[in-house]
């Protein structure tokens, strides 16, 4: 049985650790800021054009989603929320590539690992 709070990824940026965690809440964000579906997103990440601003929108929705969480699990919790241009600021060329390998770690512990994307090319031709 999965955790009913998960932790996420833990990722140092702008000096302080996040927990980088793919929740719906996040996905459904970053989706609609990039409008486009969440794999396109993270293959963008792989695109040199394209790779910072999709980290920096990334980002953006997951750590605003990481204060979300911790203030619905801790009630005292007082965080700030981030625009992407702060989040530009906080990731320092020395850093971005750590930064870049969270996001992709987390990405891959939000995927199960059984999951066929066309449940259909399981199944044989002329078997049923």
């Amino acid at each position: 049985m999965s955790s009913l709070n998960p932790k996420g990824i833990p990722v140092r940026i702008g000096g302080e650790e996040h927990a980088l965690l793919f929740t719906l809440n996040a996905v459904d964000d970053i989706q609609d800021r990039m409008d486009m579906p969440i794999d396109d997103v993270i293959d963008c990440l792989s695109d040199q054009r394209k790779a910072w601003k999709a980290c920096k929108t990334i980002l953006c929705s997951l750590l605003n989603d990481e204060t979300e969480r911790r203030k619905y699990y801790d009630r005292e919790w007082e965080a700030k929320s981030y625009t992407e241009e702060e989040i530009g600021w906080m990731i320092t060329e020395s850093d971005k590539y750590e930064v870049l390998a969270g996001i992709l770690k987390a990405y891959g512990a939000a995927v199960p690992e059984d999951e066929d994307p066309n449940p259909e090319s399981a199944q044989q031709p002329g078997k049923s």
